[in-house]
């Protein structure tokens, strides 16, 4: 396996821990954050209740001051009380009989009244009682806002509670993924190492019988070069030369296919295309295949007389007995020597 692999493989577990490092960071972000709201909601309620307690003492002080000045005499307290003592009797008799209903109503009205003139009359009862009022307006909120710091510290110290938990949770499923990766990496390496080994051998085995295949291929080589025909002589023939001897024929078939396995068959599968003119006869094309070893083979019908052959650019003359008109020819085509090019053809046996 390659290194880029392993590499690979090793990132996408370091990427996969250092998500969940992450992750638990995040819990451990919002578990921060919480305890800085419960701590700041427990500094809140304890000032507040410092200010409820001044509120309370400042209330009872108040309430003396009021209890006293509304205990000074004067006539219009005595209005005040008058029309107070005639409420509480008109509202027995009321109960008793309700045709008093309307003196009742009556006498409420001039009790209020009463009680605005006599106030008024007393500036100091009447600063005291819109300051008992804003006391009490005070005391109200402040004992609102303890509850609602009460039910905020409540809801904290739960949420602190569950997030320590998952914390918890969290810590332990991390060390628990590290341990697991930690075990799955260690059996990765144990397995490419003895993958690496395998390998090593495979590539050792490999190298040995290519060796002995080499050695074998020149043995079988040298054993043909040995075994070769002999060199033909085409000193004393033209560059095309229409055969008729057995023994020339199997000469040059067996010249072909030693040139053809020397060769290093780059040219297997490619075609030369031979034209042949005959006059008075249909021109005719012939494709040679490559066999290797610049050497190429093809077969065709061919009529007889002065024929013309061409390939490329090259031009050559020989003559189609009679007595061979029509029949299959094979042609033999040499061009490993690109300066003097030679081909032979003859009657092809039939099979």
């Amino acid at each position: 396996m390659r290194l880029s692999s392993m590499f690979a493989k090793c990132f996408t577990a370091s990427v996969l821990v250092f998500s969940l490092m992450l992750s638990l960071n995040g819990y451990a972000k919002s578990l921060s954050a919480a305890q800085a709201e419960l701590d700041s909601f427990k500094n809140q309620l304890i000032a507040t209740q410092a200010e409820l307690a001044a509120y309370n003492q400042q209330l009872q002080t108040t309430e003396l001051a009021l209890v006293q000045a509304a205990n000074a005499p004067s006539p219009e307290k005595d209005i005040y009380e008058a029309a107070q003592a005639e409420v509480a009797k008109l509202s027995l008799e009321a109960a008793q009989d309700p045709s008093k209903d309307g003196e009742l109503n009556n006498a409420q009205f001039k009790l209020t009244l009463a009680e605005r003139k006599y106030k008024k009359s007393n500036k100091q009862l009447a600063e005291l009682d819109d300051q008992k009022q804003n006391l009490e307006q005070k005391i109200a909120s402040s004992t609102a806002l303890i509850a609602k710091l009460q039910n905020n510290i409540n809801g904290h110290s739960q949420l602190i509670a569950k997030l320590q938990q998952q914390q918890a949770a969290n810590e332990a499923a991390r060390i628990e993924k590290q341990r697991q990766e930690l075990a799955r990496l260690k059996a990765e390496n144990e397995r490419l190492k003895a993958l690496q080994l395998a390998e090593q051998a495979a590539a050792a085995e490999a190298a040995a019988l290519l060796a002995q295949q080499q050695a074998q291929q020149q043995a079988e080589a040298e054993a043909a070069a040995l075994a070769a025909p002999a060199p033909i002589d085409r000193s004393q023939r033209e560059p095309v030369t229409f055969l008729t001897d057995p023994t020339a024929i199997a000469a040059e078939q067996e010249r072909l296919k030693a040139a053809a396995s020397a060769g290093d068959g780059s040219q297997i599968g490619e075609q030369k295309t031979l034209t042949i003119r005959i006059p008075d006869q249909l021109t005719r094309s012939l494709k040679l295949h490559a066999v290797g070893g610049n050497q190429y083979q093809g077969d065709s019908k061919v009529a007889y007389g002065n024929a013309t052959f061409s390939l490329d650019d090259y031009r050559w003359k020989a003559e189609i007995p009679k007595e061979y008109k029509y029949q299959r020819m094979e042609f033999l085509l040499d061009l490993s020597d690109a300066e003097t090019p030679y081909m032979v053809f003859y009657v092809k046996a039939e099979q």
